[in-house]
């Protein structure tokens, strides 16, 4: 559902976002607190507008109004343009390097990776939020999305912060929504969350059917999987739809498309990979991929032969890497730019339990979700 996957393959198309908007003007298998630092400043950025209002389900923590803002980054020399890493190997490998009991998650679905490493984990059928240190295996509870509703496989589903917030998917009673959430890591173990301010609600509760991925982006907006919304649901419907950090309508520096990003019906899971290409699965195991800049709809639909249950995406180690819901399989699709080198490979992890979500770590390494432990993966 990150986030991108937080890690090399976001500094490196964050790289890219950078230099094309000095140029222009004079949003998916550095440092991660450049990243962070970098979507703090795009927050100052924005144009004024009046902030989201709160929802009801507070968060156990801080207000979620105003808070006390960083200056924008001193204007400077564009970094180069990143280019496509060295073609993938026709074969590679997946191994489980460390695994973390996931002790008092009970329906582990949403991860994120913060700037510090460590990770966030939400539990769908309570709407808790868990932080769980990889350096200790130590989890203790950020806060709960209290209008998450559990009911019919929903509740609270995909999560990606930048370090300063909290980003969540999740259903209520009445409908679909993608909430902001300050995060306060220094306030006591479980009010660390604000309480929520909407970024995109009213959507049908049936739009979490396809898992809820939520994911920042490399250019500094907000991407949310939104999937079988009725006709008068506009961009929240049937699209990978894509908002500014406090929810509003991108502008034409963000390239064409406003809030839609993908126009596919369905997507499941998206990632960028090192240049800023945009990738992502859509219904039926169909994956496409597209062009930075390009126009919703214009994407290339590539023959992987993924099974039609694939649901999580990562991008690393020039290779997209896929799980799947029903085994502990990873699928690999080495990549030579946007094209596949190999057809996709099936890598079994040896755990005997199956996989749903799939975030990048940094280079060549992977966190996945099963239904009770983290997993660490080296990939190649």
């Amino acid at each position: 559902m990150a986030r991108y996957g937080p890690g090399g393959t976001r500094s490196a198309a964050l790289a890219l976002t950078a230099a094309l908007a000095v140029l222009a003007t004079g949003c998916a298998g550095g440092p991660a607190a450049d990243r962070a630092a970098q979507l703090a400043a795009a927050e100052q950025r924005e144009s004024p507008s009046p902030a989201p209002a709160p929802d009801d389900d507070a968060g156990g923590g801080p207000s979620g109004g105003e808070e006390p803002g960083t200056p924008g980054a001193p204007d400077g020399e564009p970094e180069p343009t990143p280019t496509d890493p060295p073609a993938a190997p026709a074969e590679g490998s997946a191994t489980v390097e460390r695994t973390f009991a996931l002790d008092g998650v009970s329906a582990p679905w949403g991860l994120a990776v913060l700037p510090d490493g460590a990770l966030l984990i939400g539990s769908r059928d309570t709407g808790t939020v868990h932080r769980l240190d990889p350096d200790t295996g130590d989890t203790t509870t950020v806060g709960t999305v209290q209008a998450a509703e559990p009911e019919s496989g929903r509740g609270l589903l995909g999560l990606d912060s930048d370090g300063s917030h909290v980003y969540a998917f999740y259903s209520t009673a009445s409908d679909s929504r993608v909430s902001r959430f300050v995060y306060s890591p220094d306030r006591a173990e479980g009010s660390q969350l604000s309480p929520a301010q909407g970024l995109v609600t009213g959507m049908p509760i049936e739009s979490v059917a396809n898992g809820g991925a939520v994911a920042l982006g490399p250019d500094e907006l907000l991407y949310a999987a939104t999937a079988q919304g009725g006709p008068d649901q506009g961009a929240a419907g049937d699209v990978l739809t894509r908002v500014t950090l406090v929810g509003g309508d991108p502008d034409a520096s963000h390239g064409p498309g406003g809030r839609v990003a993908a126009g596919d019906p369905g997507v499941r899971a998206f990632d960028w990979d090192a240049v800023g290409r945009l990738w992502y699965l859509a219904g039926d195991g169909v994956l496409r991929h597209l062009e930075h800049g390009a126009t919703p709809g214009s994407s290339t639909e590539l023959d992987a032969g993924l099974p039609e249950n694939a649901e999580g995406l990562a991008y690393a180690s020039a290779a997209l890497w896929v799980s799947d819901p029903l085994t502990d399989v990873l699928w690999r699709l080495p990549l030579d730019g946007a094209d596949l080198v190999a057809d996709a490979t099936a890598v079994s992890l040896g755990t005997g339990e199956s996989l749903r979500v799939v975030r990048a770590a940094d280079g060549d390494r992977l966190w996945a979700l099963s239904g009770s432990e983290l997993l660490e993966i080296s990939v190649s």
